[in-house]
Parts: structure tokens; sequence; C-alpha cells
């Protein structure tokens, strides 16, 4: 795991979420639906896009024998590091797609409420570069509330949509009552 100073964070925080996402109505339903809709027990090398404060993360962590992990906000990933001190099969970056790029190839890729800050452009450039990097038999999971995007920023379907214009339709959808979409597709391509 990437080292974090979490003193001064601790001093200003404390244990408390930020932003209080985990206790929106159904943030955590959201997050053991989509750790049950893999497809596989275990995943040789993961990485997840926009790791908030770390609870999609720690689900995941057991499922991954490696685990990437990035968010564009220092605080979130301080708060996961926090969440995650017993788990050393975790990389965590204080970063953003499309500057940073984790290196290597994925066996699981997870886009959580992920969206590009600049658009439908950088949106179908990066969803490009992920299935570039996703292992054949590979797993891609989407899992976006569908609220309206606001300013430039992709929206939950519209992420969706982007990767099943390159994958094709979703293996497994699961759409909740409580408005975000979780899809599942497995990559068949095989890559040189």
């Amino acid at each position: 795991m990437v080292g974090v100073d979490l003193s001064q964070f601790t001093r200003d925080y404390g244990s408390a979420d930020l932003w209080r996402l985990e206790m929106a109505p159904g943030e955590a339903r959201k997050h053991r639906l989509t750790v049950r809709l893999l497809s596989r027990e275990r995943y040789g090398r993961a990485f997840q896009s926009g790791c908030s404060t770390g609870a999609l993360t720690e689900l995941l962590a057991p499922r991954c024998e490696r685990l990437v992990a990035c968010d564009s906000s220092t605080e979130s990933i301080e708060s996961t590091c926090r969440r995650l001190l017993g788990h050393s099969n975790v990389e965590l970056h204080a970063a953003t797609l499309p500057s940073w790029w984790p290196s290597g190839r994925f066996d699981l890729i997870v886009l959580s409420d992920f969206a590009p800050s600049r658009g439908s452009d950088e949106l179908a450039s990066v969803v490009d570069d992920l299935i570039g990097v996703l292992e054949p038999g590979g797993d891609l999971l989407a899992a976006h509330w569908l609220a309206s995007p606001s300013g430039q920023r992709a929206g939950g379907a519209e992420v969706h949509r982007a990767v099943a214009e390159r994958l094709g339709p979703p293996q497994l959808s699961r759409l909740s009552a409580g408005g975000f979409l979780i899809e599942r597709w497995t990559s068949t391509v095989s890559r040189q």
C-alpha cells in the first residue's frame, strides 16, 4: 500500500466520512451488489478508478491478489488508506485518468461513479484505453447512479453506453429501484 501520512488527516477530520457518501441511501447496497455480481471468486490483478472513501475498495480487496485504486482527492486516498490498513495487497494513488495511468494489465476493472472531467470525447478515449489493458476473459464492471450529470461531466448512463459500444451488450445488467445501474462485460477479444 502506498504510504500516506495520516497524522494531519486524523487531526483535521478524525474518522468521519467527509462527504457523507456512505450514509447516502442505497450506497452500501450498491457496493454489496457490485461485489456480488463479479463473475469470479478471485481475481489476479484489479483496477478501481474513483475509490472515494474506500468502502467498495474494502469489499474488493479480499477478492483480488493485487488491487490498484485511484481517486483525484488526496483526502479520499487518506480515508481509503485508513480503512485498508490490514490489506497489503492494495496500491493507492492520488490521481485521475487519463492524466495518470496504472501500469500493466488487469483481469478486473471496476468503474464506480466514474466520469472523466472533460466529457464524451475523453470518456471514449479512456474507455478504449481501459479495454486495451483488460486481459482476455477479464471483467469490466460499471456501477453508476443514473442522476443527470452537471456541466461537462459524463453521466453514469453515458459511461455504460461507451463501454457497450466497444464490448457489446453486457453479460449481466441490474437496474435498481433506487436509481443505480450495474453492468458487467467479459472481454473475449484476444490482444497482442
